[in-house]
């Protein structure tokens, strides 16, 4: 079946597809390297339309909205600060997609301010403890910014492989993080950078 990978097109019977490609269905969403879609053998295609603006909103541990936070917008990878007062986030730029940005958004106030300008894509933004520096994915590579904006990122590991932050150590001294290998079989494997 396929998954929405682009090379995952696989006649369930080793067969192979034959014809002209006829158009199914408009804006189905994407992420990264494929889109977000699936099919069943008896079928039936599922997918993700392409998402509407969202809010970022406060829910209570029962799951009733308690309060708006942000204006509407596409919003990815939400990361809260160490004091819970702010979030960095990674946007969408709509001139320019699939561009993605980094923003700072004040959960009190609710303005919100761009952090990063780079054409690449800026993504998967991670606070520091400190509260001050935002770690993000940036093209291939992981950078370091302060939030006041007033000096340039610093890229702090580049490799060509796929890779994505996941989390940084209590002391701010580690990044755990996840990478795509050569290896067919074991496809990621997870690493720390200081």
């Amino acid at each position: 079946g396929w998954n929405g990978h682009r090379d995952a097109c696989q006649h369930p019977a080793g067969g192979r597809v034959l014809g002209e490609a006829a158009q199914l269905v408009e804006h189905v969403s994407w992420y990264r390297d494929g889109s977000n879609f699936s099919t069943s053998a008896n079928g039936t295609l599922v997918y993700r339309a392409t998402s509407r603006p969202l809010v970022l909103t406060w829910f209570d541990r029962r799951g009733t909205a308690l309060e708006r936070v942000s204006q509407p917008g596409q919003f990815f990878n939400v990361a809260l600060s160490p004091d819970g007062t702010h979030a960095a986030v990674s946007r969408e730029n709509p001139q320019r997609q699939p561009d993605q940005d980094i923003w700072l958004m004040d959960l009190k106030g609710g303005a919100s301010r761009r952090l990063t300008f780079d054409p690449s894509v800026d993504e998967t933004p991670l606070w520091f403890p400190n509260g001050v520096d935002i770690l993000f994915r940036q093209g291939q590579d992981f950078a370091v910014k302060r939030i006041d904006g007033l000096s340039r990122e610093r890229t702090i590991y580049a490799s060509p492989r796929q890779k994505f932050p996941t989390d940084v150590s209590p002391d701010g001294g580690w990044v755990l993080f996840h990478e795509q290998t050569l290896d067919p079989v074991k496809k990621t494997d997870i690493f720390v950078v200081r």
